[in-house]
């Protein structure tokens, strides 16, 4: 099943583009139906005596991108060239392709702030309201670990979600982790009237463990390898140590400024720029949005991808599609055996033991129908 409708992947021809490539077309073809490839020229290169000259090399260089994007045929690339400043035209044509995800190459990082990531794509990050991918230029060791760092903000609810369903549809296995940023107790006061520091962070500890696992208790992991770590240090140091080796990373971020920026408003910078596993980050819109058919066309092909529904975790989704199912066809057993395994692996016992009976009583009526016709070709030939 598809589940990323359009993807935008900002183009930077400053960069070697083969590992994007290759990163990009397994992006779509596990999640994407279209990529919209954007470049975006300055203004200052309008009515000038070479801007014809630059509009076709660049449009060459894209066609060559849409070329080996496309070449296997599973999903629809198109080409966008504008004019204007590189973030501000970028989010521009985001919002207007109401894409899933806007996908951006490291860039040239800035000489006055060193770090992995360029001036332009931190822009974007702090300012877009779709998620935003990075696209490393390091190959991952472990191609099938995903990370999700949390701080318990909706912004980290949205990327954990985010990240269960690439994990599900990527079959690859998750890691939930959160870090515990010890105190440090400097006055003089509290140590002279004998404030433990080592008791006072194991007493914090406890509490901060305690929401991380009352945050954990509100997603549904069923179906898929997966696990919760919690560390001790400074955020940003123990998620990059920890995401070394990772295939994708993905965390929430607030785009707040200043003294209102929480965790992942300025721990979520400082990981993008030292990070070296590809990155989306979110804000408050997801990545995945499913679009779920009403009607039936074709009950085999809908029932396919129902199945897919189940297999990412969208259980409700999916138990309403096998019921919609049965209205076309009352006695198609294969929605109906779904649902009592869908029930089953749910600890619905009571439905789930209604449908596991109701596909007996199906198979025992079918049975019947296939002896009397025996019966009666038997009776027809006799005669």
């Amino acid at each position: 099943m598809k589940i990323l409708e359009k993807v935008l992947w900002a183009v930077d021809f400053d960069e070697d583009h083969d590992n994007s490539v290759v990163k990009t077309m397994r992006i779509a073809r596990q999640f994407g139906n279209e990529i919209v490839l954007l470049h975006v020229l300055p203004n200052d290169l309008k009515n000038s005596s070479f801007q014809n000259s630059v509009e076709k090399s660049v449009t060459g260089e894209l066609e060559k991108l849409r070329e080996s994007l496309g070449s296997s045929g599973e999903y629809k690339v198109s080409m966008n060239l504008v004019y204007g400043n590189v973030v501000e035209r970028i989010l521009d044509v985001a919002e207007e392709e109401d894409v899933n995800i806007i996908l951006v190459n490291p860039g040239t990082p800035h000489l006055k702030k060193p770090g992995k990531l360029g001036l332009n794509a931190r822009k974007i990050i702090r300012n877009s309201r779709k998620p935003v991918g990075i696209i490393s230029d390091d190959s991952p060791r472990d191609t099938k670990h995903i990370i999700c760092p949390v701080d318990f903000s909706e912004p980290s609810g949205v990327a954990l979600n985010t990240a269960i369903l690439a994990a599900k549809k990527s079959e690859s296995k998750l890691s939930v982790i959160s870090v515990y940023e010890p105190i440090e107790i400097t006055s003089s006061r509290l140590i002279k009237v004998g404030v433990d520091q080592k008791a006072e962070n194991d007493r914090w500890f406890e509490l901060f463990t305690k929401d991380f696992e009352d945050f954990i208790s509100g997603f549904d992991f069923l179906g898929m390898e997966f696990e919760t770590v919690l560390l001790r240090g400074t955020p940003h140091e123990e998620i990059v140590k920890f995401s070394q080796n990772a295939s994708w990373l993905f965390m929430g971020s607030t785009g707040k400024t200043g003294l209102r920026r929480v965790f992942m408003g300025s721990v979520s910078e400082k990981v993008t720029r030292e990070v070296p596993s590809n990155i989306i980050v979110t804000k408050s819109e997801e990545v995945f949005r499913l679009r779920i058919a009403t009607e039936i066309e074709d009950i085999d092909k809908h029932y396919k991808r129902w199945n897919d529904l189940s297999d990412l975790g969208f259980y409700k989704e999916a138990l309403a599609q096998y019921k919609l199912c049965l209205q076309v066809n009352e006695m198609h057993l294969p929605s109906i055996k779904s649902l009592a395994n869908l029930y089953e692996e749910l600890k619905e016992y009571r439905q789930a033991e209604y449908y596991h009976k109701l596909v007996t009583t199906i198979l025992e009526r079918l049975m019947d129908r296939k002896i009397e016709e025996e019966v009666r070709k038997h009776y027809r030939l006799k005669n």
